[in-house]
């Protein structure tokens, strides 16, 4: 017995794909029927956008903050600070000239009176105010170095990465096609 066979040449082409969505996904709107052939890129529906345009408006507002406060680095220290910084250091230079001409009164007194009529104890704690007063007019000149210099290179720079990464992860809500061929529903 002879077998009979049946050679045939071609290609097959199928593609099936699954489309899957976050659990609370929905398609609000499609725009091809089962068996419409598409092609690449093209919009098939649209999902619908409220959780969407949430995120959007977050990622938005998230972004504009971000540039507020790089906008607030960058203008550096406002000229009120300054010159509060500036205020300080004269309070401080009055207050270490006032321990600084206490002491020199204590100190005469009670060279005068060979410690009779002022304590050591007296002289100790005035000299001691002195140098609480040279250290407060030390930091005083320190944070209005500060104010002037402004904010450091390093944080603008830290700042502006920040905002980098902030993006919305949907364009339009829409889904496209990622090949050609026939839309199959699934089964």
């Amino acid at each position: 017995m002879a077998s009979h066979h049946i050679v045939l040449q071609g290609n097959v082409n199928l593609r099936e794909v699954n489309v899957a969505f976050r659990g609370s996904d929905r398609i609000a709107n499609l725009l091809v029927d089962e068996g419409a052939v598409v092609s690449q890129g093209q919009i098939l529906g649209y999902l619908h956008s409220d959780e969407l345009n949430l995120a959007v408006q977050q990622a938005k507002a998230s972004i504009a903050a971000q540039e507020a406060i790089v906008a607030k680095l960058q203008a550096g220290s406002r000229p009120e600070e300054i010159g509060q910084a500036s205020a300080r250091v004269t309070s401080a230079e009055a207050a270490l000239a006032q321990s600084k001409q206490e002491a020199e009164k204590l100190q005469k007194s009670y060279n005068a009176s060979n410690g009779k009529a002022v304590s050591r104890q007296s002289v100790d704690d005035i000299q001691a105010k002195v140098k609480v007063s040279e250290a407060k007019l030390n930091e005083a000149q320190q944070a209005y170095n500060l104010a002037v210099a402004g904010p450091r290179q390093e944080d603008i720079a830290q700042a502006q990465a920040s905002g980098v990464f902030v993006k919305p992860n949907c364009i339009n809500g829409s889904y496209r096609r990622c090949y050609n061929g026939p839309i199959i529903t699934g089964r």
